[in-house]
């Protein structure tokens, strides 16, 4: 080991040759060289040394460099290491270079790698080499990639060009960052992944230039004043099963993104064969510049051609190989949705119609290219990729228009996912949405559509229920819609369009949205969900969602989701003439009835499933079926499944045989069981009691409080014992009505209620008030104090009394 502890040790500059002790360093008319620090493996710069490299100096060492807390390294030449550099200390390289040049795996680069302590130019040149950073890292220069394998660290900032000719990299889930304040530039001989990607070149034109392929796998990041330019490079963002990666927002600068010859290639992984079979898929193409032909169809000049394997898909029309599709079908596998009809048309010609439009398509995809036939040979569904090569859309754009009471396809415009919840909506745009999920299953097995609506907190309904959907579950919000993804939007009593932004976009985490949707949750739900029986399996065919607050109105509104009809099995609701996947509503009332809407059914053996949530215990359902002419209780605690099947005749299918009504069924025990009181103190809150008689098979009680009288919520336990008599406090009553009652708990599993009981707790006064008060900016804020839910009507009146419009 060579080891450098003399303060005042470092370059000789005079012009004949001369030891310094105690290590073997020589110059020589300022030629800087290590004689070869020569044998020893580990070169340690001690606390209180100072080593410096001069100007047009190289020196080389065969083992690791240390550099120690307190000491400093300066490095104005050229530095040639073979091992590891740990960095506890000063490193300076104004203008230097560091080449790592091991022929050996397991070399690491750690300790303090950026600020003032980054490299200049670094170069990594050993045939056989691996190097890790196992730190942060910044190069104030160039980083070349000649030779050997570099595994990046989390993040690693560029200040110069990053350039590869021979060498690998790895970028471990990490950031490369570009943020010189000159012009850059990426070269490379073989296509570079990199995870994360950001551009904060603040030079202007032209930036960060891309000169040679490469791939993003997470994100692409373009920051304020960067500029990116696509000189003869594609950036590939890339789709697999686990993520596929976006742009995120892109800043509102002028020429942002340049083009030469390069292009962005845009892909869509499709799991056929994996998490689903062949399937229709509603599917976008962000990027524009080809034609159906040149991209999802990967360029074949004559059918059944596959000239990118796990690439592409068979597309079949009505005009076979002379209209330019791979075959011949009655149904065509790609179409486009026309609103004034509601129904899908084959795409033109693949080999002149252009992949991009606002719209989106329904493509059935079988798997990739060597997928030829629905079946038989060559048949088994794989796994594809189906990519779009061109320019990408940045900035505002709008939907095409959506015609009120009629449905619109809408393809998401941006390499991003983005959240429905923050996209301005125009007219009558209601503030729902619909993804076709190729994976529920439906009678023929080929998808179904999930309706995505505001009421329920964008839950999908009908969800996953009976081991169906693969993507969509019951309990998560999915205001997300992906990149590569089209989508139904409808409109309400007036037309509109959607207005996205750059702000829309979302990469891993949520944005803040208009609204709390996770309260929504909390809403009293009934999902009615129709489960077909196939080979003794249960495969989920549809369903529907029904929503109780009275935050919502008892008619067909934009908080309604409007029902978009399968091709198979439809089950939704209806309400005056309008069938509805998801119904908004009042609070429950007693004999409130929901009223299904059922089409496409075909023979078989078919399940009703009820699966209720946040429902009283008071309230049951009474399910009606029009062609038994039966009536079937329906327990509104728990999932409940009623069997049902449809015969050869066409009343075991009508649209209209089964209806639900609402009962308040709560089971009351004897007058003489339960006596119930209360009694409110302004000072002590609300003393309630109860006696009890013929209370020996009770097991516990639940003190439960309601404001409304209907909705009630446990506040206290207790348990059984000798004594009739009970008591429990309540220290911290309701502002304003509340009610009480007793929920006793028996040996047999019955659940019972006692009578109920009102008491007047601590009152507010009711204020609706405006902030900031005077009006400042044009704006004001309402604010609400103790008012009842609904919905209200303000006027603004201006200092003549005059209503403002």
């Amino acid at each position: 080991m060579a080891i450098f502890t003399n303060t005042t040790f470092g370059i000789i500059t005079t012009n004949r040759m001369r030891k310094s002790s105690p290590c073997c360093l020589y110059m020589v008319a300022l030629l800087f060289l290590f004689c070869q620090v020569s044998k020893a493996q580990v070169t340690n710069i001690a606390t209180g040394a100072v080593v410096t490299v001069a100007v047009s100096a190289t020196a080389t060492t065969p083992g690791d460099v240390n550099i120690d807390a307190g000491a400093a390294f300066n490095n104005n030449g050229s530095l040639l290491l073979a091992g590891n550099w740990t960095n506890n200390g000063t490193f300076t390289d104004a203008s230097g270079t560091v080449t790592f040049y091991a022929t050996t795996t397991g070399k690491t680069i750690s300790g303090l790698l950026t600020g003032s302590n980054k490299f200049y130019d670094l170069i990594f040149n050993g045939i056989g080499g691996a190097w890790s950073f196992n730190n942060n890292a910044e190069a104030g220069g160039n980083l070349s990639l000649a030779n050997g394998a570099v595994t990046a660290p989390a993040v690693i900032t560029l200040n110069g060009n990053f350039t590869e000719t021979n060498g690998s990299f790895v970028h471990n889930t990490g950031l490369v960052i570009f943020k010189g304040s000159t012009a850059q530039s990426y070269t490379a001989s073989n296509p570079i992944s990199f995870y994360n990607l950001t551009n904060n070149n603040t030079f202007g034109l032209p930036g960060l230039s891309i000169n040679s392929n490469l791939v993003v796998e997470n994100e692409l990041r373009l920051n304020t004043l960067s500029k990116l330019n696509l000189v003869s490079g594609d950036i590939t963002l890339r789709s697999a099963g686990s993520q596929t990666a976006n742009v995120a927002a892109v800043p509102n600068e002028a020429n942002i993104i340049t083009y030469g010859s390069g292009r962005f290639i845009i892909e869509r992984y499709i799991p056929t064969g994996i998490t689903h079979g062949k399937s229709w898929q509603l599917l976008a193409a962000p990027a524009s510049g080809q034609t159906i032909n040149q991209s999802w169809m990967e360029g074949a000049t004559f059918p059944n051609a596959n000239p990118n394997p796990t690439y592409g898909t068979q597309i079949s029309g009505t005009t076979g190989v002379a209209g330019g599709f791979d075959a011949t079908a009655t149904v065509p596998a790609m179409k486009y949705y026309i609103p004034a009809s509601n129904s899908w048309a084959e795409v033109g010609n693949p080999t002149t119609t252009s992949i991009h439009n606002t719209n989106g398509y329904f493509l059935f995809v079988r798997g990739d290219r060597t997928v030829i036939n629905f079946s038989g040979p060559n048949s088994n569904p794989l796994p594809t990729r189906l990519r779009t090569k061109g320019t990408i859309q940045v900035g505002a754009i709008s939907s095409p228009a959506v015609s009120a009471g009629l449905f619109q396809s809408v393809a998401n415009p941006y390499p991003s996912a983005i959240d429905y919840n923050v996209i301005s909506r125009t007219g009558g745009v209601d503030p729902n949405f619909y993804l076709f999920d190729p994976t529920l299953y439906g009678s023929y097995g080929f998808g179904g559509y999930q309706t995505i609506a505001a009421a329920t907190g964008y839950l999908a309904t009908p969800g996953n229920v009976a081991t169906s959907s693969t993507i969509y579950n019951s309990t998560d919000s999915y205001n997300n819609i992906q990149s590569g993804v089209a989508f139904l939007v409808r409109a309400t009593g007036t037309s509109g369009t959607l207005d996205f932004a750059e702000s829309n976009k979302v990469s891993g985490s949520t944005l803040a949205n208009r609204f709390n949707y996770n309260s929504v949750k909390a809403f009293s739900m009934l999902s009615t969900n129709l489960i077909y029986i196939v080979n003794g399996q249960t495969k989920l065919a549809d369903g529907n969602r029904a929503v109780f607050s009275n935050n919502y109105r008892n008619r067909v509104d934009a908080d309604d989701a409007a029902k978009i009809t399968n091709t198979s099995e439809n089950f939704g609701l209806l309400r005056n003439g309008t069938a509805l996947s998801v119904e908004a509503r009042s609070n429950i009332q007693n004999s409130d009835t929901l009223f299904y809407n059922m089409s496409g059914v075909h023979q078989g053996t078919y399940k009703l499933m009820f699966i209720p949530k946040n429902i009283s215990a008071t309230v049951s359902g009474v399910l009606v079926d029009k062609f038994l002419n039966t009536k079937t209780s329906v327990n509104l605690t728990d999932t409940a499944l009623v069997d049902m099947s449809v015969t050869s005749d066409a009343a075991s299918a009508a649209a209209d045989r089964f209806l639900l009504i609402f009962r308040f069924s709560r089971e009351t025990l004897p007058i003489s069981s339960i006596k119930i009181s209360a009694t409110h103190n302004s000072s002590a809150g609300t003393k309630i009691k109860w006696q009890v008689t013929n209370g020996e098979e009770i097991e516990g009680y639940i003190v439960e409080r309601s404001a409304d009288g209907n909705h009630f919520n446990a506040i206290s336990n207790t348990a059984s014992n000798k004594n009739s008599l009970f008591e429990q406090n309540d220290q911290f009553p309701l502002a304003g009505d509340n009610f009480y009652r007793i929920k006793a708990l028996n040996s047999k599993g019955h659940t019972l209620f006692s009578n109920i009981v009102k008491t007047v707790g601590a009152s507010e006064k009711a204020v609706v008030s405006i902030y900031p008060n005077p009006i400042q900016g044009r704006k004001l804020q309402l604010h609400f104090t103790n008012k009842p839910a609904g919905t209200y009507l303000f006027e603004l009146i201006d200092k003549a009394g005059q209503v403002i419009s």
